[in-house]
This record gives structure tokens, C-alpha cells and sequence, in this order.
């Protein structure tokens, strides 16, 4: 996993595909405010974490998509607003 920033809402980050090709992905995030109001920091990423994202995909098919939710390298998730509150509700603790 290494990522680059863009913007304050944005990663692109390069993943290893089935057949160990990097591929480029894009991950928009929400507004500052909504991402602050979550706890989110710049500080969450470390070039090498290995985390997982769930993203909503482009509409057009290319790699990334709309933050939904991260699991970062310690276990703990992180989400959007909405419905993704769901997913952090029942796997921090």
C-alpha cells in the first residue's frame, strides 16, 4: 500500500492485483468537517500500512471509488456518514 495525497479528500493508492500488477486506485473522501467529526487525522496513513478500504465504485468502471469505509493497519474502522456509521458501530469496540 503506498499513497499519495491529491487533496484533503483524496488518496491515490496503489494495490497489487490477483496477478501482482500495481494498479492505481483513486478513494475520495467526504467533506473535511464530516472526516474531522469522525476522528479522521491526516496522521491515519503510513506509506506500507496495509488497510482496507470499501469504496462506492466510479460509474464508469475505472479503479477507486467513494470512501465508504477504512480499516486501518491496527484493527479499528473509520466511516463515513450515513449508513457506513453501521459498519464502525459493530466492529469497534
Amino acid at each position: 500500500f503506498i499513497f499519495i495525497e491529491v487533496s484533503p479528500y483524496s488518496l491515490v493508492v496503489f494495490l497489487t492485483d490477483a496477478l501482482g500488477t500495481a494498479v492505481q486506485w483513486g478513494v475520495e473522501f467526504t467533506s473535511r468537517v464530516h472526516l474531522t467529526r469522525r476522528g479522521f487525522s491526516p496522521d491515519f496513513f503510513e506509506v506500507g500500512d496495509e488497510v482496507t478500504f470499501s469504496v462506492s465504485p466510479y460509474a464508469d468502471g475505472s479503479p477507486g471509488g467513494r470512501f465508504y469505509w477504512v480499516k486501518l493497519a491496527n484493527g479499528r474502522y473509520y466511516c463515513d456518514v450515513g449508513g457506513a456509521q453501521r459498519i464502525c458501530q459493530e466492529n469497534n469496540e
